[in-house]
């Protein structure tokens, strides 16, 4: 414990704080690369201050000193506490020892050093108990399943989440685009189509609400862990998954919406080559670095981040388009009954568009990729102003407007037999005024005899009915 080990601690630190800050939005298992880099990094930076330097209490503060460079902001309290320590604490048992001088020294550097160590291994103890107090107990086990559902009668049920989707009347009157021929051929593949309004303006809360066939009253909010439970294993897939059917969901980049849990779950990476090397939480710490705040480097660094954006959204359509609900096949590692091949399917598309970053214009190609995270956190950015939201908000409006259609005529190709396919936006367009924030796209495609509303509190009850 007298050696000076605290950078490794500490490098871990920033990023351990990063993720229990946005645990609902961002994978413990995408900590995988920070765990594995910056200790070696720290290992390094003390190497090199070793050879330097001469001495390994002081690579141990050249290294801190660095780290702070790297993350001022979440480095900053740890390294004034570690000189805090170094300038004002002198041990009883070592001001003792005033007879041999260099006794001394060594002594108290030792001594110093296990405090040091100590500090950092507490400070790294307090986010990952708040990580790991999230994480337990947030994967229910699956219901049995039973076989009621093999009747072909069943239908494949999908449902389609295109994020911040609004309505005709707000796209019309707010952004000056008309989205009639998208609402055209939609009609044209059998959907009944309308301006409906979500229950909150936020992804979480639209999901659980809808998914759960009920509105979450602000008397008895439910807590973050409850809410990431309500989204990830909702009454509609309890209930599904119940009678049989086999669910099939997408990678999207935020945890609360990836059912990885899933009979399969498709990740982007597994369709494209080579596999992207940095996953967004990678991507989410470099732009958190005092280097990322540059901005030609964060611009470089949003670029490589958008990407990740664009092939998750297109694979995820190429996937729907090409019939991908037909290929599930039970995972080997399962934990439970799992349904036979033949039984019907239940696929959630969360589709991150025409949600920022804009990374699609109106043909497909490349946009900026402005990585929008909020208006409240990017104001302040010259860049993101509601001109510049708009003109990127109706290009991805327009790009999803054109490829959707043949998308979903090819469900309806590859379908046993008539599906109900239900596409929602979660919550409406920032910049579009308080009256319009929660205005959405409503559609639904059902078999002829069933009735699906178009209201996403509604949507799901013939889910939920006896039949």
């Amino acid at each position: 414990m007298t050696r000076p080990f605290y950078p490794l601690p500490l490098s871990l630190f920033p990023v351990a704080c990063l993720l229990a800050l946005n645990l609902a939005q961002l994978s413990a298992a995408r900590l995988l690369h920070p765990l594995v880099v910056l200790p070696l990094f720290a290992l390094l930076l003390m190497g090199l201050g070793r050879l330097l330097l001469g001495s390994w209490d002081r690579a141990a503060w050249a290294a801190c000193l660095v780290l702070l460079a790297i993350y001022p902001e979440m480095m900053a309290m740890p390294v004034i506490l570690g000189a805090a320590v170094l300038a004002f604490w002198r041990p009883r048992n070592v001001q003792t020892l005033h007879a041999v001088e260099t006794l001394h020294a060594t002594s108290l550097r030792g001594a110093q050093n296990m405090v040091l160590n100590i500090i950092a291994v507490i400070l790294l103890a307090v986010p990952v108990t708040f990580i790991l107090a999230g994480l337990t107990g947030r994967v229910p086990p699956h219901a049995p399943y039973t076989v009621n559902a093999e009747d072909p009668a069943c239908p494949d049920v999908y449902f389609i989440v295109l994020d911040s989707y609004t309505s005709h009347a707000v796209l019309l009157d707010r952004f000056g685009y008309d989205n009639t021929p998208f609402l055209y051929a939609l009609a044209g593949l059998g959907f009944v189509t309308g301006d409906c309004s979500a229950a909150y303006d936020t992804t979480e809360w639209s999901l659980a609400s809808t998914l759960n066939v009920q509105t979450l009253h602000a008397t008895s909010l439910p807590s973050a862990d409850e809410l990431w439970k309500l989204v990830q294993h909702p009454a509609v897939r309890t209930r599904l998954e119940a009678q049989g059917y086999r669910t099939l969901a997408f990678e999207t980049g935020f945890d609360f919406s990836e059912w990885r849990d899933a009979d399969t779950f498709i990740s982007a990476q597994a369709g494209t080559s080579p596999a992207p090397t940095l996953n967004d939480f990678d991507w989410y710490t470099l732009t958190q670095t005092l280097p990322g705040q540059i901005p030609a480097v964060r611009r470089a660094l949003l670029a490589g981040w958008s990407q990740d954006y664009r092939a998750r959204t297109l694979h995820a359509l190429a996937e729907l388009g090409n019939g991908g609900a037909r290929y599930i096949s039970p995972p080997p590692e399962a934990r439970y009954i799992s349904p036979p091949p033949e039984a019907p399917v239940f696929v959630f598309a969360h589709i991150l568009a025409p949600h920022p970053p804009f990374v699609f214009q109106a043909d497909g190609a490349p946009a900026a990729g402005y990585l929008l995270r909020s208006p409240g956190m990017d104001s302040a950015s010259p860049e993101y102003t509601p001109e510049i939201y708009a003109a990127g908000y109706i290009g991805q409006v327009a790009y999803i407007d054109a490829v959707l259609p043949g998308v979903l005529g090819q469900i309806l190709q590859y379908s046993r037999n008539d599906p109900v396919i239900v596409l929602q936006g979660d919550h409406g367009a920032w910049y579009a005024g308080e009256a319009d924030k929660l205005a959405i796209l409503c559609a639904v495609h059902a078999p002829a005899g069933l009735d699906v509303p178009l209201e996403p509190e509604e949507t799901f009850k013939f889910v939920m009915e006896e039949r």
